[in-house]
C-alpha cells in the first residue's frame, strides 16, 4: 500500500518527501502519515482492490522471507509457499559459499538460517 511513518522507528525518522540523487527523482509517499484506518477506510469508500493477502491476517506483505518475523511466522509461510523458501535457500546458499570462510559470521549456513528465520 505504501510506506508510513508507524511501520517502524527508522521509517518515522524519514521525511514525506524526499530527493532521489542516484535516479534524479523525487519521491513522495503519500500516505506516510495516514493511520491503518485511514488506509482500509479510503478502499473501502473508494471500492478499491487490494492484495486478498490482508484478508488472511496479513498486515505487512512487501517482504515475505523477512528477517524481522517470528520463527512462526516463518513455518506458517513455509507451509504456503514452499518454492519460494526452496528458492531463497538455494540463491542464499550460492551467497553463503562465496564468502571467505574468515568474513563468515555464522559458523555453518545452518546456522545462518537458524537466525534469519528468528529461531536463536
Amino acid at each position: 500500500m505504501g510506506i508510513r511513518a508507524k511501520e517502524s522507528v527508522k521509517r518515522a525518522k524519514r521525511s514525506q518527501i524526499s530527493y532521489l540523487k542516484k535516479f534524479k527523482i523525487w519521491h513522495y509517499k503519500p500516505i506516510f502519515t495516514w493511520e491503518k484506518w485511514e488506509i482500509w477506510e479510503y478502499i473501502r469508500r473508494n471500492n478499491l482492490p487490494y492484495c486478498s493477502l490482508y484478508d488472511e491476517g496479513f498486515d505487512r506483505i512487501g517482504c515475505m522471507i523477512c528477517p524481522m518475523m517470528t520463527w512462526k511466522k516463518h513455518q506458517f509461510h513455509r507451509k504456503k509457499w514452499p518454492g519460494v523458501y526452496k528458492a531463497f535457500e538455494h540463491a542464499m546458499k550460492k551467497k553463503w559459499n562465496n564468502i571467505p570462510a574468515e568474513k563468515r559470521i555464522d559458523n555453518t549456513f545452518e546456522q545462518f538460517l537458524t537466525y534469519w528465520y528468528g529461531k536463536k
